[in-house]
């Protein structure tokens, strides 16, 4: 676990350090979010940090809030998967998404309003994920046609569970659209 002068320190380096040092600094904010150090007494700064578009270490800054935010949520794996897609081939549609989120992150259905389209691109991967934001409230109907595209070749069987995770997404997204939507599809 993190202790309070850990996350001070990273803190300000974020704030006072050369670039090297930031970007250093925000890798070790992650870390410590990561280890369960609390970083309320540096919230402020961290935002703070989101809105330098100059500044690479932003994902990880923007990371570590939705950590500490949606750790006791079991929103972990998101953040887990919202990493991996930050370095990926669509990473700087990536980092906006997740310095949005993190942004919004005490709503979680705002917040995931940017991650919902970014989620959608892995299916079936990241249905147990998008499953899981949808039980925390997100509105994961703008993917329905990613979820159905995902499902379609999966229809006749779904004998193994990411395909029945799939199949439930699907049918609680189903359940959440309004009628409209469903038609266009």
């Amino acid at each position: 676990m993190g202790n309070r002068e850990e996350v001070q320190q990273a803190a300000e380096a974020l704030t006072t350090g050369n670039s090297t040092q930031r970007a250093d600094a925000a890798i070790a904010v992650l870390r410590l979010a990561r280890n369960r150090a609390s970083l309320l007494p540096v919230r402020e700064r961290l935002l703070a940090t989101l809105d330098d578009a100059e500044f690479t270490g932003c994902t990880a800054v923007a990371l570590a809030l939705l950590v500490d935010s949606w750790r006791f949520l079991g929103l972990l794996p998101t953040i887990d998967a919202l990493e991996a897609l930050s370095v990926g081939a669509n990473q700087v549609q990536a980092k906006a998404a997740i310095i949005r989120a993190a942004k919004l992150r005490s709503d979680i259905a705002g917040a995931s309003q940017p991650l919902v389209p970014l989620l959608a691109a892995g299916l079936p991967q990241t249905a147990p994920i998008l499953a899981q934001l949808a039980a925390q409230g997100a509105d994961v109907s703008p993917c329905l046609a990613a979820i159905e595209t995902a499902l379609e070749p999966l229809i006749v069987r779904a004998d193994t569970a990411q395909e029945q995770t799939l199949a439930r997404l699907w049918m609680s997204t189903l359940g959440r659209v309004n009628n409209a939507v469903v038609e266009g599809c």
